[in-house]
């Protein structure tokens, strides 16, 4: 089971960066689009 269990938390983390990354993206692009006052 603790195999499985490390491998299913690898992706989950795996996963979790990859939204992390569209997560920033976004906020960036939102950013550029909002003219600086």
């Amino acid at each position: 089971m603790m195999p499985v269990c490390k491998e299913t938390s690898k992706k989950s983390v795996v996963t979790d960066n990859n939204m992390m990354k569209v997560y920033i993206e976004q906020l960036s692009t939102a950013w550029a689009r909002t003219p600086s006052p």
